[in-house]
């Protein structure tokens, strides 16, 4: 391989010489602009069809439960609630925008809503059966786990003495900052804590979460699989797809004519299930390999095709043979058209 062009050789019958095919090596910009195309198209492809199966998945008898447990959990615990058709947090639900201004009197309320949610989860026996609930929130308050509002500010709570050795617990800050301390107490201690308390929340997300996950992972692989595998199939002059066909790329074997059905399916499967598959569960490094070879070899041939000996070619000026018996056959009526040509020329 040249590193300007493609070049191979292919050989004639015995009585023949052999005969030289010349190809122009396709650039990897424009490889990368083929395969981003077929990747941009697999993956709207991908989200219609996870449209659509979402749509089923939602009317799976299982899945409906595990969500309607969740759902159960998640208002019993009194840290969410409904909006509309779906279920939210409460700090999502009652967010300000910071955008506008409010009064002390707004976040004083704030405050109070979320006291009280934060008193009924700890204090609630269906999360805390052996009454630890109310001492693990007073920890959040004082003592050395309480929330601090920030490096060296202290925490948000503190003992208050009072007339005759009383004390009480009051916050270190004003109505508005002690929003914070609310929220990072529902957001990062107490939702954590519904699934550590009741088991059967941990599984019912665990099925919804995974069930959703392994649509679209197995649609984003079907739709890769239409795209770089069964489309090729509609162009087997170069075995092209849509992006190559845009950008005028094709595929050739090593005797400089186009790969065999076996060639390809061995290259298909080579590039989806060792970059596709696997880089999908290894960061992706097979596919950043297989590019590698591609920019820093001379011939051109990524991990795919180096393991099935096929070429990428840049075929805009140059047509890809299925046989060297489809080369010599157009040879031959070229050269038959070229001598006729020629004949009428001398008549006259």
């Amino acid at each position: 391989m040249e590193t300007e062009t493609t070049r191979q050789t292919e050989a004639a019958p015995a009585e023949s010489k052999p005969i030289e095919l010349e190809y122009k090596k396709a650039s990897w910009v424009k490889r990368l602009f083929a395969f981003l195309f077929d990747f941009v198209c697999a993956a709207v492809l991908a989200t219609c069809l996870s449209a659509g199966g979402n749509a089923i998945l939602e009317k799976s008898p299982s899945y409906l439960a595990a969500q309607d447990t969740m759902g159960e959990i998640e208002l019993a615990s009194s840290l969410y609630l409904k909006s509309g058709s779906s279920i939210v947090s409460v700090t999502t639900a009652w967010t300000f925008d910071d955008s506008e201004s409010h009064e002390e009197s707004e976040y004083k309320a704030l405050d109070a809503d979320y006291e009280r949610c934060l008193t009924e989860f700890y204090g609630n026996p269906d999360f805390f059966a052996d009454g630890t609930g109310e001492q693990k929130y007073l920890s959040l308050k004082v003592g050395d786990g309480a929330i601090e509002r920030g490096k060296n500010k202290g925490p948000y709570w503190h003992y208050v003495a009072g007339s005759e050795g009383s004390t009480s617990l009051e916050p270190t800050v004003g109505y508005e900052a002690l929003v914070s301390f609310y929220e990072e107490a529902i957001d990062n201690h107490a939702i954590p804590l519904i699934g550590t308390q009741r088991p059967e929340y941990i599984d019912a997300s665990r099925l919804v979460f995974w069930s959703a996950f392994l649509l679209i992972y197995l649609l984003s692989l079907l739709s890769l699989f239409i795209f770089y595998c069964l489309i090729p199939l509609f162009f087997k002059r170069g075995w092209q797809t849509l992006g190559k066909k845009v950008f005028k790329l094709s595929l050739i074997n090593a005797r400089a004519v186009n790969p065999s059905a076996g060639q390809f399916w061995a290259r298909s499967l080579i590039l989806f299930f060792v970059e596709f598959v696997l880089g999908s569960a290894a960061f992706g490094v097979p596919i950043l390999v297989s590019f590698t070879m591609m920019m820093k070899r001379r011939d051109g041939q990524s991990f795919h095709d180096y393991v099935t000996g096929v070429y990428v070619i840049d075929s805009s000026d140059d047509t890809v043979y299925f046989s060297f018996d489809e080369y010599q056959k157009r040879n031959e009526k070229l050269n038959s058209m070229i001598l006729k040509d020629t004949t009428k020329l001398t008549e006259k």
